[in-house]
């Protein structure tokens, strides 16, 4: 689960080395980073294009691996399932209050959104 010192970064499209370990363990690394010595140290060696995805904490070396999508798309919905959605069905997602209180007394922005659920 993200909280509020982990935030959600997405880069441009761009190109990543994807390398499979013997373990069968799969990373992504920008091509720009990628150091072709290492080579060896993998069972396959690919390149791909995509955006990145992972959550990091701003001004630490703190995040998570990199997952690589065919779209920005794909890549948020990624963010949002694995990082965010942990308490989706009983917290608001305009407001983040249990929806048991948002239901009882809505703020003006839950008021629309508890309409669109009710039709």
């Amino acid at each position: 689960m993200a909280n509020g010192f982990m935030v959600d970064e997405i880069t441009e499209e761009k190109v990543w080395v994807r390398t499979e370990n013997k373990y069968y363990e799969i990373e992504y690394t920008p091509a720009e980073y990628f150091d072709a010595a290492d080579a060896d140290e993998y069972e396959s060696i690919e390149s791909v294009k995509g955006f990145g995805a992972r959550i990091q904490a701003p001004g630490y070396l703190d995040s998570t691996e990199w997952s690589v999508f065919d779209t920005r798309v794909e890549a948020e919905i990624f963010l949002h399932e694995t990082y965010h959605d942990d308490h989706h069905e009983d917290y608001c997602a305009t407001c983040d209050e249990q929806l048991e209180n948002c239901q009882d007394d809505p703020c003006p922005a839950c008021v629309v959104q508890l309409s669109d659920l009710t039709h």
